[in-house]
Formats: C-alpha cells, structure tokens, sequence
C-alpha cells in the first residue's frame, strides 16, 4: 500500500461519511500487513469458545473442523511519526513460554524464520530497532509476546489504561491465567496508557476502545491515502463468523454486553467509512489484504510465492453468488378483469460499465393469474463488487406489446453494497418497485436474497467467466430462448450453463432482431458524485426480444401464493448451543419474511440464550410441591437450593402425581406459580389502574413481616422461568420493567399507575402555572391504612413551593418516589432474587418491552374472541375498513398480533377471561375502533381507554402498511 490517490472521493462514491475518512495519512504513508506464522485449533472454539479436540487428539475420528488463524502485525512508514508498529505477534518461544496444556489447544503449527518478527520486519527494508512506537490493540501472548524483543530500548508502547492493569493484575494473581505472561509484560517498559473511548493517535490513525474480549481492547483506523481505510480490530473478533453472523465468542467474551456494543460500534464505523473490517485471526480476510499488497508490489509477505516466474494474477477480486429473486407483492392491476402472469427478467451488467451490454441476461418462471408472485427462483454466476443487477417485472400476456407488460423494477446499483466482498452468508432485500425512463405507472415491491459461501478472491484478468465493459454480446440463434436452472422444476430444461445458471445472451442484430443499442441514461439533475450515486435508468425496452428471452412455465401451472413467513422455509437449522430446531438460522436471521421491528427482540434472544451462563449444567435440581400449598412449599424448595443448582434440569413434580418431567409439568407449575404469588390477595402485589392483570408492587406489603423475602423468591421464580424458557402468567406495570433494567421513570410511567395523577402532571408541563394559583409544594402526599401521609421529596420540601421554573424538577422527583421510592425495600429483593439466576449485564441487551415478552412470552390471542368484543364509532363492523383490518390482524405471526395489542392497549398479554374482561384506567373497558382522521393520517392509540383510531383508508394494503409503520414508530404518536 503506498503512492497518494483520491481515496476519498472514491469512498464518498460508495457512500462514505465524510468526517469519519477525513483524517488521511499523509502522502507517502506506507504500510505493511506482516504474516508472523500460524495457529490452529478447534474450529468451535474461536466460534462459541469451547471446544473438543486438542492437536494430540486431531486424527480421532470425532474431532471437529479444525481451523488456521494467522497470527500477524501492522508496520506503519508515517513521514510525521516515524515508523508505528501494530501489535507483534506471540513471540518465537511461543510453545514453551505457553506450556504444553494451552499450546494443545491453540498450537502454532507454521512458524518459519521468515515469521519470526524481526524478519517480518526486515523483508520490508526496515529494521526493528527503527520502530519509534508501539500499539497493542490487547496484551494476550499471541498478539504481544513479540514485545520481548524491545526490553531496554525505552519505546514508547501504547495500550488502553485498561488493559494494562487487567494484565498486571493477572500476572499478579493468576486471574485469566494463562494468556497474560510475565516475560513480556516487563515494568521497566516505557509504558503509555490513555483511557479515552477514541483518540486520533497520528495523522491518518485512530484508536478506538473496543471492551468485550478484554476490558482493555482496542480497534486501529488506518485511513490511507490510496487504498482507503482499514479497521484492524484484533480478537474482539477472532474470526469473521463472530463479526459478520453474530456468532458470539462464549467465554472468550469476557463481558458480552460491552462485547455486543463495541461490535455494533464498528460495524457503524465500516458503514460510515466503507472500510474494510480486518479480524484478529480470520485467514480468508488476511488473505484479502495480502493478495492486495502482494499485486501491489508493496509487500511479499513472507510465505506467499507469486504464481508462475513472478507472474501475478492482477485481475478484479470475484466470486461466486446465488441471487434469488423471491417473490413481488401487491403488483399494479392494469386489466380490469385479468389479472397478469408475471415473470422477472434479471440483467447482470459489468462494474463502472454505464452503457455496456449485460453479461448475463435471465429469466425466472411465468407465475399466472396474480398480483403477488412467489418464484424463490436461484441464479448462479461470478460477480464482483461494482456488478450492477437490474432487475425487470413483466406481464407475458403483454410481452409482445410496445411496453412488454412492464410492471416495475429494481436496480441494485452494486453486489458490494448488499454483500461486500469481504463477508459470506446471506442478505434479503426489499426493493420499491420503480419507473422506467419511458414514465409507465408501477406499484409494488420486489423481494431478493444474494448469497456467498466465500469471499471474493482475485482471479486472472483474461479469465472466462468475465467480460470488459466494453466487449458486446456474441451472437446467437435468434429462436434462442433460457432454460430453466437446475433448481426449478420444469419441463422445459434443455441445456445448462456449466455453473447451472440460467443464461440467455443477449442476441445480436439478425433477421426480426432490430439492433439492440445501450441506451442512453437521462441526464440527472444533479451529477455531482457525492450527491447523486444512483445508476442510470433504462428504457423498459432495453435488452428484451421476445425471441430471446421467454421464461418457462412451471410445470405444475399452479400458482401458489406464499406468505414473506413461509418463503423462508427451506432447510431447518438446529442451535447445538441452545438446543433448538428452528427454520431461522440462529447465526443470522434473515430480514424477508420477518417483521423487523426497531427493537429487532429476536437477535437480542438468540444472542442472549447463546452465552455459556444461559445453559443448563449438568445433573438435576428436584422440587417437589402440593397443588393445594403452591405457594408455600415453592418458596421452601427454590429458596433452599443454591443458584447453581437451580441451574441445573429442573425435575418438577406435584405430590401424589409423580411421573417423569419433559418440560409439559414445568410449563404447568410456573403457570399455577405465577397465578399464586401474583395473587394481590397477598399483598405483595397490587392492581394498577390499567385493570386487574396488570400489576405494581405494593408499598404497603410491609404488613406482612416476611415480605422481603417472598420478593427474593418471587426474584428468583421469575429468574428460573427466563434460564428455563418458561414464561410467568402475569404482567408487570411498564414501570416495572423499565426498573429491574435500572432505568429512570417518569410523567410517561405515571399513566398506567394514577391516570388522574398523570393528567394533572401533563397538564403542569404542558402550562404556564404561575397565574394557575397552584399552592404545590415539594411534597408528596398519599394515603397507607386510611392515614394521609407526607415525604419530602427535597431538603425542607414542605416548604419549598412549586413554581414555573421548578415544576420539571417536581414532576420528576414526584414521579420517582411514586413509581420507585415508595417500593424501593420490595425492588431491591426482587432484584437480588432475579439477579442470582440471571446477571444483570445478561438483560441489558433488552428494552423494557422486549424484557415483557422475555418473561410473559407471547400469549395466544383468539382473534375471534377480539372481535366478538370488540366496539365501533363510526364504523360498523360489516364496514370495508374495518374488514380489512381484521383480515390483517388474522394474517399476521402472533409476534406481531402481540405487538398490535401492546400498541393499542399496553400490555401485551389478555386478560384470564379474554377480550370481555379487557379493563380501562377507569374499569371494564371493551377495545373500540373509532374512526377518525384523514387517508393520509396514521393510526392514534389511547391505551388507558383500550381505543385504535382508525382513518377510512382506501385499500387494505394503505391499511396495513400505515398500521405496520405505526407499530414501529410509537415514539411517534399520540399514545396515551
């Protein structure tokens, strides 16, 4: 990596954030990415951070996958600086510094002289003892053992404050023994700490603090003036699993929160720079940056020998992709009484290649009679970054008509923005459908996948499945028409393309074929390559010859309208970490099909139940009780039991009913336990405003003088149902919630708990109180037993009026004592209870909203019954509006249903006796539909009143999409 180019403006082309690329290298930077040998182990182990087999035992026959993790350092010419050097690798007494226990597990299987750091370092015409500074992203033995090699030669080695007394304190005690060692960690080193989140350490560098792996770790932004940025950010994530799929690292995260955090902060990080990510020990992303260098001429890295008497291989960087067009929904009616068969013609074209004919051009199968296709058709071809991939919607009955039935289309401007080359699995997309150049009306939305198994690698410029921007089309026959791939079923397959692909070149100009030009693009508004990145629109006409490109029928002629759920459902994936078989692949759910909310609770689940102290140990806990002493003799079991073995298999059995427990009798006894111990007739709990299912704690369950404990208990009982995947039968206030995750309450809480309290509070907010002869003080005022009694809520409050200017601050501090101070003894007992079973960095992956349905689940709504109870004003019930709503409601996953009534009513859960006894802050309240605003308004909720205001819109799909977006967006709206 070496000579000066505009890496800006072609990262900004891409989408960059200006701020975040602007602190560039200085021209004549120069860095080297240097291979320092290879590691091995089991592949589980850098994955979920455990693993099976060791080196000694790798030829046995149950041994896992084993994986290579190259070990390397970042040397850095900087004219200001000098040279800066990026970690250094383990040292070469790797084996024997480690020991024999801890080198079977991670062995370093290639060390060649060549590796050794002083080397590595040489070979680039530089010597170590120029080195002017040192970075350590953290100080484990593989990324800072080489630091051996610098004692008494007083450079200065910068590491996180953090970091540095995680390791000294290590050494000291033996705690994390093992992969902080003394030989390196020398106090006699010019040690430099900083305990910023971020600093720019040198022109063109910045540090970034990455706590997960190690509190200490850090990140390096390396923004070069040439080849853009690079984000080095060391075993925060070993591999590229970790960091592209989510895979957590197990125990190897020692604080997964913050591990969580850091990754979502340089994920934000390569989106804003459109960097790439390079991993602690990921080899095919080392290999990215070391091809790179090596056809740069800037680097041999050591190892690699160049193919061929110094020939290299200086092509673009391919691969292979399998692209699925999925299915298009709600699709423009353009027959009054027929209803289209649609196909999609996909054009692949070459990158920065604006008016070049497509490399391939293909079809998927006609899907008949519909406004809502389903094809889940694949493609397989070779594409890089820059491929362009247009995307056509046709009605066959019109193919042969001026506009060729054109229903809509998509353009993916480029493969890289969706699935950059750098990272493997698979992205959904879902696209608007959009105009061509000739200005035809459209509707509707596309649905893709693309998919990769492996990153893209460089292959030889004059390699075949490639073609320049500028090489045409080779003629064919024009009664030339696509096949169909070997995925599809039909017919009609005759011949195939060698990667099984349905490919259809485009033909050329013959007799009944009119030459087929690129057409030019319109001329923009606005050219300028910062503001206007779109790639150029098409005429509809462009490529398509009804003699050359016809999709075949499939061979069933059924058309068969798939949900976005069900499209998904091909191969079942099973979580050996949690035990589970799901049709989601638990590494990385895909967005089709699944309704995304803002809160994303599924990703947070899976995430959260993956980590090693969400899994049940070994062995099994016993608890015996009496149907008719639940309570009593539940609190006597759980609370005899320490946390770890409650954490073992719960084997649960009612008295006098004993058989054996797979999970049907522990389902039961949480649900009877939480009708007990939620039961206000105890006085631990009592009713909120919003109806007889929802519940506070009681500030006056003092009368009972063992009520602390039965809080710990009742702690620890909703702590067991979490880490056994059991869900309690009653509700929490939203306060609650908001409480146990220690976050502050306020006016917004208050409506739930005192609707009267909180319409005056709003209204104190909302108006200038000084002529309003308010006669408030810093007082709150409430009643226990019948008395009237009076706290302070500041220093000599009785005296300290409420005015204009101090009114927030009342509210406030009025809204804490009654939503938390009053309680404060109860929650802090719950919580202890809670956080024995379950830490509290476990939860704080949550919401408040997502932590209800961790504990209650989602409960089984009977659409029927909601709308047997269900009220109307100014609507009827036979009404097309309120047809259409139901017919959504019914369509809809139960997640969503859930979410709909926690829209509409705050709680997600129903009450015992169904919809008939839903309650309102003011009693018994049936759920109303009322209408109300205009066509372009989006639904209201009044959650104290169980009411959904609901526009008369003008079609079921406005309707729905406009519900949709406003259970997504409450922060939005008039929720009350």
């Amino acid at each position: 990596m070496g000579s000066q180019s505009n890496a800006i403006d072609i990262a900004l082309n891409k989408g960059a954030v200006f701020g975040d690329i602007a602190n560039q290298c200085p021209p004549g930077t120069k860095a080297w990415m240097l291979c320092l040998g290879y590691l091995e182990c089991d592949d589980a182990f850098v994955v979920r951070g455990g693993n099976i087999s060791l080196t000694s035992t790798k030829d046995r026959s149950f041994v896992n996958k084993r994986r290579t993790l190259p070990m390397y350092c970042v040397l850095i010419e900087h004219p200001h600086e000098g040279l800066i050097l990026w970690e250094t690798g383990s040292g070469k007494d790797y084996p024997e510094v480690w020991g024999p226990q801890l080198a079977d597990i991670f062995s370093r299987v290639k060390y060649e002289p060549q590796h050794e750091l002083e080397a590595a370092i040489a070979s680039t015409g530089h010597s170590y003892k120029d080195v002017k500074h040192i970075i350590i992203g953290h100080l484990h033995l593989d990324h800072a053992g080489g630091l051996d090699i610098f004692k008494g030669m007083n450079v200065p080695i910068w590491v996180h404050e953090r970091e540095l007394k995680a390791a000294y304190y290590s050494v000291a005690t033996g705690a994390d023994a093992g992969v902080y060692l003394e030989h390196y960690l020398d106090m006699k080193s010019n040690w430099k700490t900083f305990s910023e989140d971020r600093i720019d350490f040198a022109q063109g560098l910045t540090l970034w603090h990455l706590p997960g792996h190690t509190d200490g770790s850090l990140g390096l932004q390396l923004n070069l003036p040439r080849d853009g940025t690079y984000i080095f950010i060391g075993d925060l994530c070993h591999v590229a699993e970790n960091y592209h799929e989510g895979i957590p690292q197990g125990w190897l995260a020692r604080d997964h929160p913050a591990w969580f955090n850091s990754i979502q902060k340089i994920k934000r990080l390569e989106s804003r720079t459109k960097g790439l990510v390079v991993m602690g020990h990921d080899n095919d992303t080392c290999n990215i940056v070391w091809d790179k260098m090596k056809r740069d001429g800037a680097l041999s890295r050591g190892d690699l020998v160049s193919p061929g008497a110094g020939a290299i291989a200086t092509g673009p960087l391919v691969r292979k992709i399998k692209f699925t067009v999925v299915a298009a929904d709600d699709l423009l009616k353009r027959e009054v009484f027929k209803l289209p068969d649609v196909f999609c013609a996909v054009h692949v074209y070459p990158p920065g290649a604006a008016y070049a004919a497509p490399l391939h051009s293909l079809a998927t199968p006609i899907v008949r009679n519909t406004l809502n296709p389903y094809w889940s058709h694949p493609f397989e071809f070779d594409a890089e970054d820059g491929t362009r991939i247009l995307i056509r919607v046709h009605d066959n009955n019109k193919y042969k008509k001026r506009d060729q039935g054109f229903l809509g289309e998509v353009t993916l401007a480029t493969v890289g923005e969706i699935l950059p080359g750098n990272r493997t699995g698979q992205v959904s997309v879902t696209r608007d459908l959009e105009k061509s150049s000739e200005n035809i009306a459209v509707q509707g939305k596309l649905i893709l996948q693309i998919s990769a198994d492996t990153l893209a690698r460089p292959v030889a410029p004059h390699a075949a499945h490639l073609r320049s921007p500028n090489s045409a089309s080779p003629p064919i026959n024009s009664s030339t028409r696509p096949q169909l791939s070997p995925h599809s079923a039909g017919p009609s397959s005759r011949s195939h393309s060698q990667n099984g692909s349905l490919r259809t070149p485009v033909s050329g100009p013959g007799p009944g074929n009119p030459p087929l030009l690129p057409p030019k693009p319109p001329t923009p508004v606005n050219s300028h390559p910062q503001t206007d990145r779109r790639p150029p629109r098409h005429s509809s006409r462009q490529h398509l010859n009804p003699q050359t490109l016809r999709p075949t029928e499939e061979r069933s002629g059924v058309t068969r309208r798939m949900t976005l759920q069900e499209h998904r459902r091909g191969a079942a994936a099973v979580d050996h970490n949690t035990k589970t078989t799901t049709w989601d692949d638990p590494r990385m759910p895909s967005d089709a099909g699944i309704d995304q909310s803002k809160r994303d609770f599924r990703r947070k689940l899976v995430y959260f139940r993956s980590q090693p102290a969400q899994r049940v140990l070994n062995g099994e806990c016993r608890i015996t009780v009496r149907r008719e002493h639940l309570f009593e003799d539940a609190f006597a079991e759980v609370m005899k039991h320490p946390a770890s073995e409650l954490k073992k298999r719960l084997m649960i059995t009612f008295k006098g009913e004993e058989g054996l427990d797979y999970g049907g009798v522990s389902r039961e006894f949480f649900f009877l336990l939480s009708h007990a111990i939620f039961d206000p007739s105890f006085c631990l709990f009592e009713n909120t405003n919003k109806g007889n299912y929802t519940l506070m704690f009681n500030p006056n369950s003092g009368v009972n003088p063992e009520h602390l404990d039965y809080f710990n208990f009742i702690g620890r009982a909703v702590g067991l149902a979490i880490f056994h995947r059991r869900f309690i039968d009653a509700h929490f206030a939203p306060s609650i919630y908001k409480l146990i995750l220690g976050k502050d309450v306020g006016v917004e809480e208050m409506a739930l708990i005192d609707a009267d309290l909180h319409q005056s509070l709003q209204w104190m907010l909302e108006n200038d109180i000084t002529e309003a002869g308010l006669e408030n003080d810093f007082v709150d005022e409430f009643e226990v037993f019948g008395e009237v009694q009076q706290i302070d809520l500041v220093p000599n409050g009785s005296n300290t009026p409420v005015t204009e200017e101090n009114k927030a601050e009342y509210i406030k501090l009025l809204c804490q004592h009654r939503l938390k101070g009053r309680v404060e003894p109860q929650l802090q007992s719950f919580k202890r209870g809670l956080h024995e079973i379950i830490h509290k960095d476990a939860l704080a992956v949550f919401d408040e909203r997502e932590l209800e349905l961790l504990i209650g689940g989602l409960s089984e709504i009977d659409v029927d019954d909601w709308m047997k109870n269900t009220e109307y004003r100014g609507y009827q019930q036979e009404d097309e509006v309120v047809v259409w709503f139901w017919e959504a409601v019914k369509s809809w996953p139960m997640e969503k249903k859930s979410r709909l009534l926690q829209f509409t009513t705050g709680t997600s859960r129903t009450p015992v006796n169904g919809f008939r006894d839903l309650q309102g802050s003011d009693g018994p309240r049936k759920f109303t539909i009322e209408k109300s605003g205009t066509i372009n308004s989006l639904p209201k909720t009044h959650t104290c009143f169980n009411r959904l205001d609901l526009p008369p819109y003008e079609s079921r799909e406005v309707l729905e999409a406009k519900l949709v977006f406003a259970l997504e967006e409450t922060s939005g709206f008039a929720q009350e």
